[in-house]
C-alpha cells in the first residue's frame, strides 16, 4: 500500500472525486473539508509538516494552533 499526502500530490481533483464517491459518511465530510479547506480555517490549525515513521503504516501530518 502506498499512503501519499493529499496536499503534496498533483492529482487531488482525481482523489477528490474518488472521496465523493464512497458511502462512508465521515467520507463525505472529509471530501468537504478537503474541497473547500475550510479544515484549517473552521479551527484555526496551521499545517507544518507531515513526517513518516517506520512503525506507523501511515504518514502523521502536523498542525499548530495559536493558543490564546
Amino acid at each position: 500500500m502506498k499512503i501519499a499526502d493529499f496536499f503534496e500530490i498533483d492529482n487531488q481533483n482525481y482523489w477528490l472525486e474518488q472521496i465523493a464517491k464512497t458511502d462512508w459518511r465521515s467520507g463525505k465530510y472529509l471530501y468537504e473539508l478537503l474541497k473547500s479547506s475550510s479544515f484549517s480555517e473552521k479551527h484555526g490549525f496551521v499545517h507544518t509538516c507531515t513526517e513518516k515513521f517506520d512503525f506507523f503504516p501511515f504518514t502523521c501530518g502536523y498542525m499548530e494552533i495559536d493558543i490564546k
